[in-house]
């Protein structure tokens, strides 16, 4: 008579395990490549003939340093400079005040007035920079394929750098945060944008993709080794 299995444990078999292993393998890859439709159109028609993408997500923003900053998309670069602009702003108000006649205030001194009004044209020329950067952050693509990386940008306008294998002259992960790093991939400290791929997701995948593609021989346009 058969015993019954009821409170027994019956170890996984050797396909569940590989089933499994499919399974997280496949989680992963799919969480490495995740992007909008128009940065996906964008990756696809940059790729060569045979050419498979490893790892393709877009780049974290720099600064993001409370929930609300989050929620406004601000980072603290446009918060100190929308602050400098609204100095300057009372700079005005308080030279409209002065010029009426009423009491005059804190800028009562020309040369407060002057240094006010600098501040805040300055501010308000940072903010906008601050923000189109942000703006093209969200329409970046970071990739890496089998034959190199690509740093593809779809606004203001289309803009694409990329990296052959044989170019990649070291990989060194650097984590800013648990899920988000830099990744460098040519020699030369700090990391910036010329050398790295910065404020990356999933850093490790990035990492791991990249030295899978120096490890390999390096393929040309036509996919000879």
């Amino acid at each position: 008579m058969a015993t019954p299995l009821r409170g027994r444990h019956v170890p996984p078999s050797a396909w569940h395990c590989a089933a499994r292993a499919v399974h997280r393998y496949a989680e992963g890859v799919s969480a490495a490549i995740e992007l909008t439709p128009e940065l996906d159109a964008a990756l696809r028609q940059q790729l060569r003939e045979g050419e498979t993408v490893a790892y393709a997500r877009q780049p974290r923003m720099q600064r993001d340093v409370t929930m609300l900053l989050r929620i406004w998309r601000f980072d603290t670069e446009t918060v100190a400079a929308l602050t400098m602009s609204l100095a300057g702003c009372g700079a005005l108000v308080q030279l409209a005040i002065d010029s009426s006649g009423a009491t005059k205030g804190i800028f009562e001194g020309k040369p407060g007035l002057l240094l006010a009004i600098y501040f805040g044209i300055m501010g308000a020329l940072n903010a906008r920079t601050s923000i189109r950067a942000r703006r093209a952050n969200r329409h970046t693509v970071y990739a890496v394929t089998n034959q190199r990386v690509l740093r593809i940008t779809t606004w203001p306008r289309l803009e694409v750098a990329a990296w052959e294998a044989a170019e990649v002259t070291e990989v060194t992960r650097h984590n800013v945060k648990p899920d988000c790093g830099n990744i460098r991939y040519l020699k030369g400290v700090p990391s910036h944008d010329g050398n790295a791929l910065m404020y990356v997701p999933m850093p490790e995948a990035c990492e791991a993709a990249m030295r899978a593609l120096i490890s390999k021989p390096t393929l040309h346009a036509d996919g000879r080794a």
